[in-house]
C-alpha cells in the first residue's frame, strides 16, 4: 500500500512538472514570435518594407512617417478618375495660412461665383473675374471643391462628408517668415489682440531676424543690445514657443501650422468612417491627400486638373508645357502671392529657425509624401528648395526633433 501510494505521488509530480514546462514553453514561444526573434522559429521577421500597406491610412498613428520611397504608395492607389465622376464626391481644402491658401481658394470658387458670391467678393476681390465660358464650364478642381478648413478644428460632421483632402503647401521657412511679418505689420492682427504679452516682448519694430538671433544659445551681450526687445528668459521662451506654434491661445498663422493641419487630417483618418453618400466603397475606404505647392502653382493646378480626370500624374514639373492653355492662363492671371523679403536674414538666424521649426518641417514633408498628385521628382524639387534654407535636413523624416 505504501509502495503504491509512492508511485501515485511520483506520477502526480511528473504530470505537474510536464504541465508546468509546457506552459513555460507556450508563453516563451508566444513572446518570441511577437518579437520575431525565435531561434527555432521559421517565422520570418516582418520589416516595414514587407508590411501589407492596404488601408494603412486608416491605421496611421499620429505623426506616422512615410518615407520618400513610400510616397504615394503607403496604401493602394485611389482611382481618382472614378472618384471624380461621382458627383457627390468633393474634397476638403486644408487652407494653411501664408501658404498661398487664399489664392488657391479663389481658383476654386471664382468660376462658381453664383454659389460662393460672398466669398468671391471678399477674398477674391483683387483677382481677375471668371469669364462667362469659365463659369459655364468650371475646371474639374473647381467643381470638386467642397469646403474650406481654415484656423479651426475638424468636427465629426466634416469627417463623415469628406474622404479626400487638398492642402496648400509652401516652404516652411518662407511661410513662417511671411506669417511673422503678417502678424507684426498691423496692430489689428490676432497677435496684437489675443496675446499682448508677445507684443510687449517683441514690439512691431522687431524684425524676425533679430527675434531669432536673440534666441541663439551662444548669444553675446553685444547682440542682446542690438535686439531692440526684452531679452529676458521669459521673452526668449515665449518667442520660441510662438514660432513653434505651441501657444494654442495665440490665434495666428504661426499657431495654425503644418502640425495643426496634419492633426486634423489624422483625426479624419483615425476616425475610420466611411462616406455613406456613395455606394462605391472602393473610393471611400481611405482618406486621401492631394496638394498644391504655391511655388509651382501654375504647374500643379494643371497637373491636378489632368489627375482628377485621368487618375495619372502626367505633367512634368517646371516644364511649362500645358495641355489646357485656358486653364493655365486662368491660373496665371489669378496668382498673386506676396513673398517675404528674406535677403536680410543671416545664416545664423536661418539655422535657429530650422531648429525651431523641426517638427513642422517634418509635417510638411509628410504632406508632400502623402500627396497622390505629386510624383517623386516634384517632391524632390520642393525638398531641394527646403535644403537651401535648412541644409542639415535630409530626405528622411527626422524623428529626433526637440
Amino acid at each position: 500500500m505504501i509502495g503504491g501510494g509512492g508511485g501515485a505521488k511520483k506520477k502526480t509530480m511528473v504530470g505537474f512538472l510536464v504541465a508546468f514546462l509546457l506552459g513555460v514553453c507556450l508563453i516563451y514561444s508566444q513572446h518570441c514570435l511577437i518579437k520575431s526573434n525565435c531561434p527555432f522559429s521559421s517565422k520570418t521577421t516582418t520589416t516595414t518594407d514587407s508590411i501589407d500597406k492596404s488601408n494603412v491610412a486608416d491605421k496611421e498613428e499620429p505623426r506616422k512617417s512615410p518615407s520618400l520611397d513610400e510616397a504615394n504608395r503607403h496604401f493602394p492607389p485611389l482611382p481618382f478618375d472614378i472618384w471624380t465622376r461621382q458627383e457627390e464626391n468633393k474634397f476638403l481644402f486644408l487652407h494653411v495660412g501664408k501658404a498661398g491658401g487664399s489664392t488657391i481658394f479663389c481658383n476654386f470658387v471664382v468660376p462658381r461665383l453664383e454659389e460662393f458670391k460672398s466669398d468671391v467678393n471678399f477674398w477674391c476681390r483683387n483677382m481677375k473675374p471668371a469669364t462667362a465660358e469659365e463659369m459655364a464650364n468650371p475646371p474639374v478642381y473647381s467643381q470638386k471643391y467642397g469646403k474650406r478648413l481654415h484656423m479651426t478644428k475638424m468636427d465629426d460632421d466634416t469627417v463623415t462628408q469628406y474622404n479626400a483632402f487638398l492642402v496648400s503647401l509652401r516652404n516652411p521657412i518662407t511661410r513662417i517668415i511671411s506669417a511673422y511679418d503678417y502678424e507684426k505689420s498691423n496692430k489689428n492682427r490676432w497677435v496684437q489682440k489675443s496675446y499682448p504679452a508677445f507684443k510687449q516682448c517683441f514690439p512691431n519694430s522687431v524684425l524676425i531676424s533679430d527675434l531669432l538671433l536673440c534666441m541663439d544659445e551662444n548669444i553675446t551681450s553685444a547682440t542682446y543690445n542690438m535686439c531692440g526687445m526684452n531679452s529676458s528668459t521669459y521673452c526668449r521662451q515665449l518667442g520660441a514657443k510662438a514660432v513653434k506654434g505651441e501657444i494654442e491661445s495665440y490665434r495666428s498663422h504661426m499657431t495654425y501650422n503644418y502640425q495643426f493641419y496634419e492633426d486634423q487630417f489624422l483625426y479624419a483618418v483615425n476616425s475610420n468612417k466611411t462616406n455613406t453618400n456613395t455606394t462605391n466603397t472602393t473610393t471611400t475606404t481611405n482618406h486621401r491627400m492631394l496638394a498644391l505647392r504655391i511655388e509651382h502653382l501654375e504647374e500643379d493646378l494643371e497637373n491636378l486638373e489632368i489627375f482628377l480626370k485621368t487618375g495619372k500624374v502626367v505633367v512634368a514639373n517646371n516644364t511649362g508645357v500645358y495641355t489646357a492653355v485656358v486653364s493655365a492662363e486662368r491660373a496665371k492671371n489669378r496668382i498673386n502671392v506676396g513673398r517675404s523679403k528674406t535677403g536680410s536674414i543671416t545664416s545664423t538666424a536661418y539655422r535657429i529657425l530650422c531648429q525651431l521649426l523641426c517638427k513642422d518641417i517634418q509635417s510638411y514633408k509628410r504632406f508632400l509624401f502623402r500627396a497622390e498628385n505629386l510624383n517623386k521628382e516634384m517632391i524632390l524639387d520642393s525638398m531641394q528648395d527646403l535644403f537651401k534654407y535648412c541644409p542639415t535636413e535630409g530626405l528622411a523624416i527626422n524623428e529626433d526633433c526637440e
